[in-house]
């Protein structure tokens, strides 16, 4: 029974992605899918931090491969939109690639764009150009969780 659930909870945001991608841009639809096939997949349940690299590599997309890239950022755009609530859009601070990731808040991150400066969170000392050092990453949400919860049982 609750297989069935699941089933006709693909099925019905798959009409919706459909809906969509007609309106907004049609030659998305087949990765929009796809990206979220994965999403209730398993293997994306096991990510609790999935990056456009992450998404990147699960779908085959070279990040050279502009057209193909540019079909994923609008996918994802879809996906963490009101209209198909799968994911939701985080920020996390990375001053290298040596340095561990903190995370930032919709705050914080107002703030910084609105003031011109963001303050490293363990130093306390403003970062320079921190727009390069501020990345985007999703987590699942709480509609995705109920649709894999779906799947489980």
């Amino acid at each position: 029974m609750e297989y069935i659930k699941f089933q006709e909870e693909i099925e019905r945001y798959e009409s919706l992605i459909s809906t969509h991608t007609k309106v907004l841009d049609a030659s998305t639809e087949d990765v929009t899918k796809e990206l979220f096939r994965f999403l209730v997949s398993d293997d994306a349940n096991k990510l609790k931090h999935i990056t456009y690299g992450t998404l990147l590599q699960v779908l085959y997309i070279s990040s050279d491969d502009v057209v193909e890239y540019t079909k994923l950022v609008k996918a994802v755009d879809l996906l963490s939109s009101n209209k198909v609530p799968m994911l939701e859009m985080r920020f996390q601070f990375i001053e290298n690639d040596h340095a561990d990731a903190h995370k930032v808040s919709p705050e914080e991150l107002h703030l910084a764009l609105k003031s011109g400066r963001y303050y490293h969170p363990e130093s306390g000392e403003v970062v320079e150009a921190f727009e390069e050092k501020i990345y985007p990453y999703f987590e699942r949400s709480n509609e995705l969780k109920k649709i894999q919860e779906l799947d489980k049982k």
